[in-house]
C-alpha cells in the first residue's frame, strides 16, 4: 500500500463526522503545541528526552478551543478549526481570563441580529433584563421595575450573600480595594473577589456572537466584554 493510500484511508469521511448536537462545548489546552498532521489536528508534547506524544483533537465536534499559557498553534491547524466553525480563544491559566478570539467568517449572524433588535427597542430591552433576573434568581422581578431597580435589587442580594459567607467562614470586616500595580500586596479576600469578577466578565466575551448571550444588568463598561448595556 502506498503512502498516499494510507493517508486517504486515515482521513475521516462525511459519515464519520459528528452532528452539531454531539458537539462538545469547549476544550482547554495548555503547555502543548497544536499541529496539523496528515490525518487531522493533534495536541503535541515533547519530553526532555525527545519523546513526542500526540493526542488527536476532534476539530469537527468542538465549539470552542481555549489555548492557555505555554500553548501554540500552527497556521494549518488554525485554518482547520476555522473551516469547521470552531472558535479559537487565547486564555489565561485554567481558561479563566480571555485575551482574544478568532471566529470563522462563515458563522451565522442570527444571534447578533437578535441582540441588536432587542437593544434598539427600549421595551424589549427591559423585557430581556426582567427575563434574566427571573432566570438568575428563580423569581419574577416587580412588574414595574426599571433597569435601575433591577440593579439595586441585585446589589442588595449580593450584599446579603457576602454577609452570609463572611459569617460562615469567619471573615473579618474588610474594605474592597483593588490596586492592579500591587496585586500581591492585597489581602486574600480582595484577590479572590477581583480574580473571580475579572474571570466572569471576560468569559462573557465568548457568548454573544455565536450563542446570543446578553450581559447581566450590572455590566456598564463600554467594552466588547459588555455587549448589551441593559
Amino acid at each position: 500500500m502506498t503512502e498516499n493510500a494510507r493517508r486517504n484511508l486515515a482521513r475521516p469521511t462525511l459519515a464519520m463526522l459528528p452532528r452539531v448536537s454531539d458537539n462538545l462545548s469547549f476544550l482547554y489546552a495548555d503547555i502543548v503545541k497544536v499541529v496539523q498532521t496528515d490525518t487531522g489536528v493533534c495536541a503535541e508534547t515533547e519530553t526532555e528526552s525527545g519523546i513526542v506524544t500526540r493526542v488527536p483533537i476532534p476539530t469537527a465536534s468542538i465549539a470552542c478551543l481555549l489555548l492557555g499559557p505555554g500553548s501554540s498553534i500552527t497556521q494549518p491547524a488554525l485554518a482547520t478549526f476555522l473551516r469547521h466553525g470552531t472558535t479559537v480563544v487565547t486564555s489565561g491559566a485554567g481558561g479563566v481570563l480571555h485575551y482574544g478570539a478568532l471566529q470563522s467568517g462563515e458563522k451565522t449572524t442570527l444571534w447578533l441580529e437578535r441582540q441588536v433588535e432587542a437593544y434598539a427597542d427600549q421595551e424589549r430591552r427591559l423585557d430581556v433584563a426582567h427575563a434574566m433576573f427571573d432566570m438568575r434568581f428563580g423569581e419574577a422581578a416587580p412588574e414595574n421595575a426599571t433597569v435601575g431597580d433591577l440593579r439595586r435589587l441585585e446589589g442588595n442580594r449580593m450584599q446579603r450573600l457576602y454577609r452570609r459567607f463572611a459569617t460562615k467562614y469567619h471573615l473579618k470586616p474588610f474594605k474592597r480595594n483593588y490596586d492592579p500595580d500591587a496585586w500581591g500586596d492585597q489581602d486574600p479576600v480582595n484577590r479572590a473577589y477581583g480574580g473571580g469578577q475579572r474571570g466572569t466578565l471576560r468569559s462573557r466575551a465568548l457568548g454573544p456572537g455565536p450563542l446570543g448571550v446578553f450581559s447581566r444588568p450590572g455590566i456598564r463598561a463600554p467594552r466588547q466584554t459588555a455587549f448589551i448595556r441593559l
